[in-house]
């Protein structure tokens, strides 16, 4: 991690003044930001990792219904959407602080790491499809936090080119989960495409992402892997939204 007789690092949310901010390595800041990062609830649930209430029965809709129906297996989230985890998402989707790409990169590794048992299962790790364009993304931000991951973690099956979004979809921020469940079906579906079926079948996918909050679009870009042959897809996000 970090030499005895080195500096200390600075802290996560502060990551741009760190002395180890180029050479990092993904242990190292995975260990930093995981003693700043909001850590979920002991008990939650065993499908979304969101927090259980005391009737120990989950909220989100989706986790009721059987994987056929909700498309993904499990979701992980390493962190809470809270603090300056939040705020450093925020900066980097909306304000192009793009060098939040390396230190989610080394965080996303060393997460991986540390669950090592469970997610060497995966066949492959795909970033969350996004569309860059006119109504859309000025820049792929997950697929850029996928490939400094794969500089980070070689070892790791990264992989580029899996899925696409072939048009822009309106934002579901402020919706109801009724009216989210119907954008994504009517307009999210039809502008995903999975590009590599050939790589796709007979594999257990994971599926990368920033932000988790009920697993609405994800069950449409797993519905598409597990019609393209896919055996299982299951979610990985930096941040886990309170439902």
């Amino acid at each position: 991690m970090f030499t005895p007789d080195g500096p200390e690092p600075a802290g996560f949310g502060h990551c741009g003044t760190c002395a180890y901010r180029r050479n990092g390595t993904a242990e190292g800041c995975f260990t930093c930001a995981r003693a700043r990062l909001e850590e979920l609830a002991p008990n939650r649930c065993d499908s979304c990792d969101q927090k259980l209430p005391a009737s120990g029965k989950c909220g989100n809709p989706l986790c009721g219904r059987p994987v056929q129906q909700r498309g993904w297996d499990y979701i992980w989230a390493i962190a809470m959407r809270s603090g300056q985890l939040k705020a450093t998402i925020s900066a980097y989707k909306y304000n192009d602080k793009k060098g939040w790409a390396w230190i989610y990169g080394r965080i996303l590794v060393g997460y991986l790491e540390l669950g090592a048992e469970i997610f060497s299962r995966y066949d492959m790790i795909i970033p969350m499809p996004t569309f860059v364009g006119v109504g859309g993304r000025s820049w792929d931000h997950i697929g850029t936090i996928v490939d400094r991951a794969a500089m980070e973690g070689p070892d790791w099956p990264f992989r580029r080119g899996v899925m696409s979004k072939v048009n822009a979809t309106p934002r579901s921020v402020g919706l109801t989960f009724g009216q989210r469940a119907q954008m994504v079906e009517t307009q999210l579906r039809p502008a995903l495409r999975v590009d590599r079926p050939d790589l796709v079948a007979g594999k257990d996918i994971l599926v990368f992402d920033d932000v988790f909050t009920a697993g609405l679009t994800l069950r449409e870009v797993a519905f598409k892997l597990r019609s393209a042959g896919a055996s299982s897809v299951a979610g990985i996000v930096l941040a886990r939204q309170p439902y």
